[in-house]
């Protein structure tokens, strides 16, 4: 059973997104409620692992022998980056979080260049999501799904990406905007590029105001 211990903070189109995840991969899912109503928010979840443990059959079974030390249970790496992974890790699909698209795309750049190249990626770049896609683009990943969500105030957009064998071009619009958030334009969408052209619109008027007046910034954001 999965659970999220909910914050009145979360929307529904996070938790929503979550529960739906769950269930396309045949995961049982509850939200937990105990931060804003005590025990009373936790019924939900112990009604439904009682329910999981009567009615669904288990298929547990640990990845490693038991009777194996601690040593030989966990190896710990340190690294930089995508540095610590090793081909023999099999690994599939990698997830980079918490970080600007800049450095997102140097960590990439550079396991590319080590020829580690991982089937699906899942990206969320603080900023300068448009370079994440132009690397992605460039180095023959296709974009299969976006998500943009706001937390606590803040707004995040979430890149997931498969190889494949060929190219697979977008405009500069898909690159700036995203394919799938500019099809979609939910609320969260539109609140955050309502906010950028307002902030671009406000340096615009001071930039003019400037007594030395920087043309080519002022021209960037005519572009914009």
């Amino acid at each position: 059973v999965v659970t999220l211990n909910s914050f009145v903070t979360d929307t529904k189109v996070e938790t929503d997104y979550v529960e739906q995840f769950c269930h396309e991969r045949d995961c049982e899912f509850a939200l937990s409620e105990v931060w804003e109503k005590g025990g009373e928010g936790g019924i939900a979840l112990a009604n439904k692992v009682l329910e999981t443990l009567e009615k669904k059959e288990s298929h547990f079974a640990p990845i490693y022998e038991d009777s194996l030390s601690l040593e030989e249970k966990i190896e710990t790496r340190l690294g930089s980056g995508l540095e610590t992974l090793r081909t023999e890790d099999q690994i599939d699909t990698v997830v980079i979080a918490g970080m600007g698209g800049k450095l997102m795309t140097n960590l990439l750049e550079t396991a590319y260049q080590e020829g580690k190249a991982y089937p699906t990626l899942i990206l969320e770049a603080n900023i300068g999501e448009h370079l994440v896609r132009k690397w992605l683009m460039d180095h023959q990943y296709e974009i299969v799904a976006e998500q943009i969500i706001e937390v606590a105030g803040h707004i995040y957009e979430i890149i997931k990406a498969v190889q494949e064998k060929n190219k697979v071009e977008l405009s500069e619009k898909d690159l700036f905007f995203g394919p799938f958030l500019l099809k979609e334009k939910n609320p969260v969408f539109i609140k955050k590029w309502t906010n950028q052209l307002k902030y671009y619109q406000n340096l615009k008027i001071n930039l003019n105001k400037a007594k030395n007046k920087d043309e080519d910034k002022i021209n960037k954001i005519n572009d914009l």
